[in-house]
Order: structure tokens, then sequence, then C-alpha cells
């Protein structure tokens, strides 16, 4: 009886090791084809730098996170920037590669050029776009209709967007880039009823927009730009809850304003700069922020 049940157990142990094998087998087969489809080219790089444009790709989530998340659900955690700062997009070329730009994951674009309107915006929809820097661009109002919930930070300075526009973007979560045309009176009484805002850079500003800006609480930076910020200004300035970083960009203060100016934001980094400056640093910390 006992040699009957020998002979009756022993193949067992080979066959479920073999199929241990095989499960493992078919797991790396998986995970190899999810690698491979997460890495493929599909020649966006190369559109985006044949234009003149630039393409990055980082990743700053842990090795752990990145496996998990592409595993269980074929999603990268990479950020994919691609990156127009001085022009060379149009709206054609953005409908022509829309596939493969909605095909990215946590987008950012930067797409300063005029010839990018409602139209070549329309044509990109991806759902986890993080960051729209669309400066000088021809986009107005009624792009901001369908701009992803997921936008962390908006640039739509010098743009056909109006002020009215503007009271929509009252919502964008870290940071918000407008022009003093669009930040009337009206705009600023809605961004008051706000919190506060994480960044806010205004472009092109006068006394005027200092008046408006002064109920507006910006808890980390807050940027003006334009030479119709004067001395006039500075009882509004004064008005304002202090940033961690006030940033002047071409102003048209004096040095003995200046200096009053940071008396009263003691505590605050004040930084007076110039706008290719402004410009350089930012293209350089997105330089360094990314790795190919």
């Amino acid at each position: 009886m006992n040699e009957s049940s020998n002979t009756n157990v022993s193949p067992v142990q080979p066959n479920r090791t073999r199929r241990w094998w095989i499960a493992l087998f078919v797991l790396m087969l998986a995970l190899t084809a999810g690698f491979l489809y997460l890495r493929r080219d599909d020649g966006l790089q190369h559109a985006v730098e044949s234009r003149g444009g630039q393409y990055y790709a980082f990743d700053s989530n842990p090795f752990l996170t990145r496996f998990v998340v592409q595993f269980l659900s074929r999603r990268s955690t990479r950020l994919h920037w691609i990156f127009f700062f001085d022009g060379g997009v149009d709206d054609q070329w953005l409908i022509e590669h829309a596939v493969e730009i909605n095909d990215r994951s946590n987008l950012l674009l930067t797409l300063r050029d005029p010839a990018v309107s409602d139209a070549g915006l329309a044509a990109v929809t991806r759902p986890d776009a993080f960051m729209y820097d669309l400066q000088g661009s021809s986009v107005t109002d009624a792009s901001l209709k369908n701009l992803p919930t997921s936008l962390q930070y908006l640039n739509v300075a010098r743009t056909n967007v109006t002020d009215a526009g503007a009271q929509q973007l009252v919502s964008v979560p870290s940071g918000l880039t407008i022009d003093g045309r669009q930040f009337t009176k009206d705009c600023a009484s809605t961004f008051a009823a706000r919190s506060f805002f994480y960044s806010l850079t205004i472009l092109d500003a006068t006394d005027e927009t200092i008046e408006h800006l002064s109920p507006i609480t910006v808890k980390y930076e807050l940027a003006i730009h334009g030479s119709g910020v004067t001395g006039e200004s500075l009882p509004a300035f004064k008005k304002m809850a202090k940033p961690q970083r006030l940033v002047l960009i071409e102003v048209n203060l004096t040095d003995k304003e200046l200096d009053e100016l940071r008396a009263h934001f003691r505590g605050s980094l004040v930084e007076v700069t110039s706008w290719s400056d402004f410009e350089n640093k930012t293209r350089q910390s997105a330089r360094n922020s990314v790795k190919r």
C-alpha cells in the first residue's frame, strides 16, 4: 500500500515546479512587453526637434513606484515636456501629431507661437496634462472651456484671452501667469475670493494692476513685470500680504523706492531683474529639472 502511495505522489512535485517556472516566464514576458510599450519610439521627439523645439522626459518617482504603476495600469509616471519656447509650432503641426501627443502621460506643453490657436489646442486632449504655457499664442476664451482639470500651471499672458476668460482661471492650483490687460478690477475681485494663490505672475503690469493686486494673497512667488509700475504704486504694495518671494521685472522704480519696498517686505526675498534674465532663468530651470 505504501509503495502504491509513493508511486502516485512522486510526479506531483516536478509538475508543480514546472508550472511555477511557466508562470514566472509569462510574468517576465508581460513585464518586458509593458516596458517596451512604455518606451516605444513613435517619432514624436524627432518631430519636435526638427521644428526647433525640445522634448524632455523625466521621472522623479522611486523605482518601485514606477514599476508598480506601470505593471498594474500600463501607465507611465514619467513627465513629458514638449517645449517650443521660441515658436516653430502651429495648429497644423499639433493636429498632425495629436495622436502621439495625447499618448503621453503627465503632459507639459510650452507652445509660445502666435500660429497656435483654439483649433490646434483643441486637438490636444490629454486628460492628465500638468502644464500649458501658451504665452504669446492666439488662443481665446473658447479654449478655456476645455482645459484639463488636472492642470497645475497655466500661462495665457499676451494671448487673446480676455479679462472675463482670466476670471475662469481662479481655480488653477499651483501657478498662473496672465497680463495686466486681463487683470482688470473685475478679475481681481474674482481672484480675491480665493484664499490664496501659490504662485502668480502678471506681465505688462501698471500702477493700476498693483492697486488691484492689494487684496490678493500669494503664498510663494509673486512676479510682476512692466515699466508701468512706478513709485505711485508703493502704497498699494504695502497693503499686500507678503509672499515668500517677490520678483520685480523691469519695473520703473528708483533705488530709494526699491529700498522702501525691501524694508516693507522684510523676511521675503525681493529680486529685481530684467526680462531677458527672467526668461533665461525659466528656460534654464526647465533644462535643469529634467534628464533625457
